[in-house]
């Protein structure tokens, strides 16, 4: 815990620092985020018991997203910066109108252990988007990824360790005009967790908006080890509170 505690306030308040740049920059962006999440893993299997505390800060549009954060937990952090740009055209079927996109999106993300390991992701992804004006939308990506390793608890002549990993995500959304969204997802990772293909999150979550710019949010996440190749097995679950404020 001693590193997350070195690290945490500075985090904070650079993260707190945020929302005054970013009303400055307002003219370049049409929306942007910053969101907190508290989470607790629950001792199933190879990824242990632990809190963690997320922050993540973000700008959007019609057509793009970017997004950056940071994860800390006990003895080890994370940091990830992705993006996705579509390209977007409008549908009219049934007198229903709806927005199919294509895109291509990437993240980069590096993780620390103190004094067991680094690794170093990095991810190229095709997207499919699939939105309906009635709140409903369906997203399936599909993507290569590359991972660098650093076991130095071993040898710290043992050099690095290269692999390639398949990445898959399909997700359902629906979003309410009374506030409420409720969402499924399965996918082989997450913004700060990029395991070997596959080893996927299933996640539901609900979420409440509070006036269009304040978002309270609660997930489950269920990770499974190895799903296909052996006889799966849980990993962990994850309960996940969220507060995130839109501008």
């Amino acid at each position: 815990m001693k590193i997350m505690k070195k690290i945490f306030f500075p985090f904070l308040i650079l993260f707190l620092a945020f929302p005054a740049f970013a009303f400055d920059c307002s003219k370049f962006f049409e929306k942007q985020f910053v969101q907190f999440e508290y989470s607790y893993f629950a001792d199933y299997g190879i990824e242990g018991n632990s809190v963690l505390f997320s922050g993540n800060y973000g700008i959007f549009g019609e057509n793009y997203d970017l997004k950056t954060g940071m994860q800390f937990y006990d003895d080890a952090f994370d940091f990830s910066l992705g993006g996705n740009y579509f390209s977007a055209k409008k549908l009219n079927w049934r007198k229903a109108h709806k927005t199919v996109r294509l895109g291509l999106g990437g993240v980069y993300h590096f993780q620390a252990y103190k004094n067991i390991c680094s690794e170093n992701d990095f991810l190229l992804e095709a997207a499919l988007d699939f939105v309906h004006d009635s709140g409903f939308r369906f997203t399936f990506k599909l993507g290569d990824g590359f991972k660098i390793s650093n076991v130095y608890a071993l040898n710290s002549d043992s050099g690095l360790i290269t692999d390639n990993t398949l990445s898959t995500v399909i997700r359902f959304y629906k979003k309410w005009q009374s506030g409420w969204e409720a969402y499924f997802e399965t996918a082989s990772h997450d913004f700060f967790r990029y395991p070997l293909f596959m080893s996927p999150q299933h996640v539901f979550g609900v979420a409440y908006y509070i006036e269009d710019s304040v978002r309270v949010g609660l997930d489950f996440k269920l990770r499974i080890f190895d799903e296909i190749i052996t006889a799966p097995m849980v990993s962990s679950f994850v309960t996940a509170i969220s507060v995130g404020y839109y501008f």
